[in-house]
């Protein structure tokens, strides 16, 4: 799965390359790997709702292609329940039972991947797994320092699912031995190296679908704390790309036994027809699936409240005491604080509030919860604004400055300085915003 992906261009080369998103697709129906997996699944029962057919371009990378085009209400895939591959595929595939593993979902379908791919053509999901890509450009790949030289913010981020992964994958080679050491695996069978283990968790990351009305037969009762949803892989439907702009239908169809994706708007013909993995922002984009959209709608800035105390210390019209952090704390207003290209969120708005009163006038804070409270309306609100927007833009300039000095970087190190650069633009426009909204004042 990937999503649209455009370098950083002008807005008329944009619209451009839009423009030419069907007339620049290079057919791969013809691949031996994609014959192979289509006779596969045929094979298996499955049946082509719509034509489509697999392509390839520079913006999107592969993707699927609506021949005849596609009508609201088109079912664009069905996927018979036998196509499916979920933990209760491996459990019967490895006889594993009475086997309690701290694994969740996503582990074990990682432990399948890997198991699978190392035999090769003698697995039975070997035309599936021969179509899988080969390489991500997922930020847990970056180079050591590559990750050092990202912003802090983002630096975490990537952390948390190294160790996410570090987690899964000890717990993967434990299973796996526990398995050898009772003769559900030969005793040839190799445990993965931790290289081997990220790029099948990682697989499992960008492809797996999820179906939280999935069948009852789609169980496992070897995994610890199960959330009550079901994860699956789902030949062929993974090579559909995100767009923010689809509109579809998805999940386990219980009346056909498969999992169908509806569309619930029209696509012409030979254009590509996209899917909707959800209202993702750009650096859940990058860390999950390794792409990013420009302009997405659903991108969000988040501040700390160190930014807000950086502001106030520099500010001698603003303050900080404990009475008003008592009443912010008490109201949970640290939390959630952000900003998006249509200015900041309630609860950034509220603490600048409350932060511009004077302590004296500790009625006043309560007006934020009132219906006739109206945020940003004095001047100087407007103007710690500004100096929280400027800040944060500086930040993020300085920190693409130093990025850029990176020599020979990854593709997903790239990734992270377009999204600061989409930061910036943002910023730029609420920063534009709140000047015109204090000239008004002034007017």
């Amino acid at each position: 799965m990937n999503g649209l992906q455009y370098h950083r261009r002008g807005r008329t080369s944009r619209r451009r390359c839009k423009r030419t998103l069907r007339t620049r697709m290079n057919n791969l129906s013809s691949d031996p790997s994609i014959i192979a997996l289509v006779q596969w699944m045929c094979s298996m029962g499955w049946n082509a709702t719509c034509k489509l057919r697999l392509v390839s371009n520079f913006f999107t990378g592969r993707g699927l292609q609506a021949v005849n085009g596609v009508k609201a209400g088109d079912v664009l895939v069905r996927i018979p329940e036998r196509l499916l591959i979920t933990a209760s595929t491996v459990c019967n595939r490895l006889e594993i039972e009475n086997v309690k593993v701290l694994l969740s979902e996503h582990g074990l379908l990682a432990v399948f991947i890997f198991l699978e791919t190392q035999l090769g053509s003698d697995s039975p999901w070997f035309p599936y797994l021969q179509t899988l890509p080969k390489s991500f450009a997922v930020p847990s790949n970056c180079s050591d320092f590559e990750i050092l030289s990202l912003p802090l913010f983002m630096q975490k981020r990537v952390m948390e699912q190294k160790y996410a992964i570090k987690t899964a994958f000890d717990n993967g080679c434990e299973l796996i031995t526990n398995l050898i050491s009772k003769g559900k695996l030969p005793s040839s069978a190799s445990v993965p190296t931790l290289s081997e283990f990220h790029h099948a968790w990682i697989v499992v990351n960008t492809r797996a679908v999820y179906m939280s009305c999935a069948a009852d037969s789609l169980t496992c009762t070897i995994l610890r704390d199960r959330d009550g949803s079901n994860l699956a892989l789902a030949p062929y439907l993974d090579m559909f790309n995100h767009s923010f702009n689809a509109q579809v239908n998805a999940g386990f169809n219980k009346s056909t036994r498969c999992y169908e994706i509806r569309s619930q708007t029209k696509c012409p013909s030979m254009a590509q027809v996209f899917i909707n993995y959800g209202p993702h922002d750009n650096m859940k984009l990058w860390i999950e699936y390794g792409f990013y959209l420009p302009g997405n709608p659903h991108e969000v800035i988040t501040f700390a409240w160190d930014n807000i105390q950086a502001i106030v210390k520099r500010r001698p019209n603003s303050s900080i005491t404990a009475r008003k952090v008592e009443f912010l704390k008490g109201h949970g207003l640290l939390e959630n604080l952000c900003c998006t290209v249509e200015g900041f969120s309630w609860g950034l708005s509220a603490i600048i509030c409350v932060v511009c009163i004077e302590d004296c006038e500790i009625s006043s804070y309560h007006k934020v919860f009132r219906g006739d409270w109206i945020p940003l309306e004095s001047p100087l609100e407007i103007q710690f604004s500004l100096d929280l927007t400027a800040t944060k833009r500086m930040e993020f300039i300085e920190a693409r400055r130093r990025m850029l000095e990176v020599e020979n970087s990854s593709d997903s190190f790239q990734i992270a300085i377009r999204i600061l650069e989409e930061y910036i633009d943002i910023l730029n426009k609420v920063e534009a915003w709140l000047e015109g909204l204090s000239q008004k004042k002034c007017s």
